[in-house]
């Protein structure tokens, strides 16, 4: 049996609660109460939100928000919060690093020159490889179009960073690994009079080689890469993708309304989340499912629309109309960005388990389980013990990857009804990923007389 070296093969199993029923469509408001902005969403292994303000460093944990890391000097700015696939949570360009055991330290990751967390807002990226990467420059939250040149370094090892310099302003970033390391930039071209965008792709092992097209006036946020390799965007009127060389229209706004489409996250069964805003005022959470279009309108201003967690909840946030934060939460017992499913691969005289992961969100760490039931009771792959067996797994992002898990020889097999189960945690838990209704997958396999 080939060990799981793609990195995106991620099967588990629970013996509890195999039945559960599907969620309605929710939507939950949790009232943060800052008059000031936070960093972007991450969520944990087990499903905590975290992010960070110009205090510190909060989580949302069992919808009560808590303070886990204040800042003993105000940074002056709301310093960029980066999951490592583990669970360590990185401060800016990796200067510091926060375990709740461990508290906050500091690290020995090389820094670029002039690369202070005070100094420049730099943007940690962690790879499915455990590589690190670093995008800085001028960064405002309130104008992210301040930024006039940038630079990246890859930090992998304390190695010697690599530096790549452009003018324009940096709107997005997407780091799958180093061969493939995206960029969404945008340009004012006097001579044309008007604004240009455009995104790179850069090949930070190849000299820092570069593939780039121009947008059009699409694009004003780089958000993701899914499981067909089609790099997704979203802007005014519409959401597009690059599929190959190929800008496409994925969703198309409304002209009359002046949509503007801001942020998109992916579900593994390909269901689009992004938020809308309309001229004159009113704006909405919208999810396309094929054809189909449903618009959650939020009271009050929605800010920016975040992540799918591994429940399939889309988090949004947004201000108050007293001027303070909250964030909220929109379920409709849909996947996330990531999904399971069990094969049973067609071969002679063996039978063959193959599992398939799609992962359309970021890079994950997981644990990996497999499980065969057997006269009634549970064994678990590798070792086909009766104790479940992790294997640590790191999803990349953007990837829809198969690898055969279990191949036994029939011969022998006594003829019966085999199952078999899997499932999802979070990278050292037991928070399943996965909507509450589907958290596993199954599969049975008939085998006849004689193991035919």
């Amino acid at each position: 049996m080939p060990h799981l070296t793609l990195r995106s093969v991620a099967v588990a199993l629970s013996a509890l609660c195999l039945c559960l029923n599907a969620q309605a469509e929710t939507v939950e408001v949790f009232p943060l109460d800052l008059p000031r902005h936070i960093s972007a969403l991450g969520v944990g292994p087990n499903g905590d939100i975290w992010f960070a303000d110009q205090q510190g460093l909060m989580r949302l944990h069992d919808g009560s928000f808590e303070m886990m890391y204040e800042f003993p000097v105000d940074p002056g700015r709301v310093p960029q919060v980066t999951m490592s696939p583990s669970g360590v949570i990185y401060l800016d360009n990796f200067q510091y690093q926060f375990t709740p055991v461990g508290g906050l330290l500091q690290t020995d990751v090389a820094q670029p020159s002039l690369g202070t967390w005070d100094i420049f807002c730099a943007r940690g990226i962690i790879d499915a490889d455990e590589r690190m990467f670093c995008v800085w420059g001028p960064w405002n939250y309130m104008n992210p179009y301040c930024s006039s040149n940038f630079g990246t370094w890859e930090l992998y090892h304390g190695g010697a960073p690599q530096y790549r310099s452009r003018s324009g302003y940096v709107r997005g970033v997407l780091a799958v690994s180093a061969r493939e390391f995206w960029l969404l930039t945008y340009y004012y071209q006097h001579t044309t009079g008007g604004p240009r965008w455009y995104l790179s792709r850069i090949d930070l092992e190849e000299g820092l080689g570069q593939q780039t097209w121009s947008v059009v006036h699409v694009a004003t946020q780089l958000n993701a890469k899914d499981s067909q390799g089609r790099i997704w965007m979203s802007g005014w009127l519409d959401i597009v993708a690059l599929d190959g060389d190929e800008l496409l229209t994925m969703f198309a706004g409304d002209p009359w309304s002046h949509e503007l489409y801001e942020g998109v996250c992916l579900g593994a069964d390909g269901t689009v989340w992004s938020f809308c805003s309309r001229f004159p005022a009113t704006s909405s959470v919208v999810r396309f499912s094929g054809e189909d279009r449903a618009d959650f309108f939020i009271d009050e201003y929605v800010s920016r629309l975040s992540l799918l967690d591994y429940d399939g909840r889309v988090w949004l946030e947004k201000w108050t109309s007293r001027g303070t934060l909250a964030l909220v939460s929109i379920s409709d017992g849909g996947w996330p960005p990531m999904r399971l499913m069990l094969h049973e691969v067609a071969t002679e005289g063996t039978i063959a388990v193959e599992a398939q992961v799609i992962n359309n969100g970021p890079v994950v760490g997981v644990d990996v389980y497999v499980a065969l039931e057997l006269n009634g009771q549970l064994v678990y792959w590798p070792n086909w013990q009766p104790g479940p067996y992790p294997v640590q797994v790191n999803l990349r992002p953007g990837h829809n990857q198969t690898a055969t898990i279990i191949a036994m020889p029939r011969s022998g097999i006594p003829p019966g009804t085999y199952t078999f189960w899997g499932c999802m945690t979070g990278r050292g838990t037991q928070k399943l990923i996965g909507p509450l209704d589907r958290k596993f997958e199954t599969l049975t396999i008939e085998v006849g007389d004689a193991g035919k």
